[in-house]
Parts: C-alpha cells; structure tokens; sequence
C-alpha cells in the first residue's frame, strides 16, 4: 500500500514538472515585444542592440495569414518593416545597429517587387547587408542604391580581389560610441546558381580562407568582430562553416539558417532569426569598461512577428498549433483585435 502511495506522489510530481515545463513553453510562442518591459538591461556593462533581418525574399507587400477560418491578420510589408524597425529604433534605450544576412531579394525576382524592395532597403540605413547571389544575379550593377553590401569571399577572377559589383566590400567597421566593431560577411555558394550568366566571372572562395585574411587585415582596428553568414537555409553547412572559424575568432556570429535563437556552436556565441518578411530579430550584447564582449551576457529575444493587429488577449498575432491555453483564450475572447504595439507605442499600420 505504502509502495502504491508512493508511487502516486512520484507520478503527480512528474506531471507538476511537466505542466510548469509547458508553461515555460508558452511563453516563447508570444512573438512580440509589446511593452517596455520586454527590454531588460544589465547596468555593469555597456549595451548594444541589434536589429535583424534576414531571408526577406522580396516581401515588401502585406502577407496574409487566416486564423481558424474566422479571421484575415495582415502580416509584414513596406510599412510594417519600417514601422517596427524605427519604433524600436526610437524607443530601445541603447545604441543600435541593423543587419541583414542575406537574400533580400528573391532568387526567381519579379522586377515590381525587385524594385519596391531595393527602395525599402535604401530607406531603412542599414548598417551592412549580406551579399548573395541572388542580389548579384537581379541587381543591374549599374544601378544605384544606398545598400552597404558586405561580402569577403565572393571574388572578382579578373582582378582576383573582393568583388566590387553593387559597392561591396569585404566588410565595415563601425564606431558605437567609442566601441569598434568590425561587420564581416561570407556568403556560401548556392548551387542552384550554377551556370547563370550574371554569376560569370565571379567566384565564391573558400570562406574560411578569406575570413582569415580579412580578420588579419582589420588587426587591431576593431574591439568586436560580427560575423554576417548566409549558407542559403542549409544549417548543417552553415554549422559546418561556423566549426571551421579559429577559435575565439569571432564575438558573434549572425545568421538566418536553422531555428530563431541563441546558441552556441563550437564555442562561438550564434544567433539566428527566422526572417522571411514576416519576423524581424533583436539581440542586445554587453561589452565591459575594457571594450571585451561579455558572451553570457548575450540576450537574444524571441522573433518579432510583424503584426498589423494583435489579438486583445496575447498582445500579439502569433498562433502556434501546440500553444493550446493560447488558442482558448483567442477564441474565447471572440477573437478581439487591437493595434500593434512595440515598447509601449502603438504602431499606425
């Protein structure tokens, strides 16, 4: 009897742990960052956010997403990226910066939504953008943009050096109040570009190989190195890369290849987000009085969904097919809309 007793106290503890796990869980499917609150700031050291795209594919139009048959959510576009982006801009107490990890524009372009997109890129002042080759390949590189295009590995065979095409370089330094942090591209070859005409005469080199070379360059310039990787939504090549760097060559590595989030991966602190035109990224890094990247104090927040409306109840638009407490309370609420909202302002969508 004693036996039997015992053995329901252990069963009803594993369920209590199991329900509080679940609990847990639901908090990482609110993909939003609705009040200030959602910012949290270590005061001993100095912060640094950064806001991050990647894999936007040409999507500056409205995506629309139906909910339970019930209700049409309008997702993403032009001024949802802009608002989001320059409401977090504005509101987030810390210096910032912006990046993109690549393929921006879509692989199979359509010249309309080419064109809408290099123009919300230009508006947006990014601060380094990864280059790939579906940017080389539908760009015209007569034309003009205001894009900081970044990529070290992608060379130019007549003059064996670092394409120039649309203004890239090897990478940038940027000077965030005193702390210098060099932005490193390297985008990996996508087979599926084998053959096309505007790749000829280009080369995507070995990425280790000219990482090495562009890290020795910038010396003692930088305080911080970030690397911006694209390996085209493979992650294991993108793993793969990621384990070939030096050790302790790299602060942070940044990428759109394999589940949003932070991780580390053979020693090297990695953040990835899931992108698409429908989710942006934000991460903060800490650095101390003696400019060194404190790793652990790394914090990367879950993606953004960029909502045009948020359901009343959740503060956000996201719905997760295992998130069940949530998908009950949305339909109990009658599924009450209100305006979108980053860090406590409401956005005008």
């Amino acid at each position: 009897m004693r036996n039997l007793q015992k053995l329901k106290a252990i069963n009803l503890f594993i369920i209590l742990i199991f329900l509080a796990s679940c609990q847990g869980d639901l908090k990482r499917f609110q993909y939003s960052l609705p009040n200030k609150k959602s910012i949290t700031t270590n005061e001993e050291y100095k912060k640094i956010s950064i806001i991050h795209t990647g894999n936007f594919n040409e999507n500056s139009s409205v995506i629309s997403e139906i909910v339970d048959s019930k209700i049409l959510l309008s997702i993403g576009g032009s001024n949802a990226l802009k608002g989001y982006i320059s409401t977090l801009r504005e509101t987030i107490e810390a210096p910032t910066l912006l990046l993109d990890t690549g393929n921006f524009i879509s692989f199979n372009s359509v010249t309309e939504k080419r064109n809408a997109t290099i123009k919300l890129y230009s508006e947006l002042n990014y601060d380094a953008v990864l280059l790939t080759e579906s940017e080389l390949l539908n760009i015209p590189n007569e034309q003009e943009t205001q894009i900081p295009f970044i990529a070290g590995n992608i060379i130019d065979l007549k003059s064996d050096s670092i394409t120039t095409r649309l203004n890239n370089k090897a990478y940038t330094i940027k000077d965030i109040e005193g702390v210098k942090i060099a932005l490193i591209g390297l985008s990996l070859y996508n087979k599926k570009s084998q053959g096309e005409d505007g790749l000829s005469g280009i080369y995507f080199d070995d990425p280790i190989a000219r990482f090495i070379t562009i890290k020795n360059e910038i010396g003692k310039r930088a305080d911080l190195i970030i690397l911006l990787l694209h390996a085209h939504r493979d992650q294991k090549a993108f793993n793969e890369t990621i384990k070939r760097l030096p050790p302790n060559s790299v602060d942070l590595v940044l990428g759109n290849d394999g589940e949003a989030g932070l991780r580390t991966v053979n020693g090297q602190t990695v953040v990835t987000n899931k992108g698409d035109g429908k989710y942006i990224g934000l991460i903060d890094i800490y650095i101390d009085d003696e400019k060194n990247f404190i790793a652990k104090q790394t914090r990367s927040y879950p993606p953004i969904k960029l909502c045009s409306q948020f359901f009343d109840v959740s503060a956000d638009c996201h719905i997760d097919r295992n998130d069940l407490e949530k998908i009950k309370s949305i339909k109990e609420s009658n599924y009450k809309l209100i305006k979108a909202r980053v860090l406590g302002k409401d956005l005008e969508l």
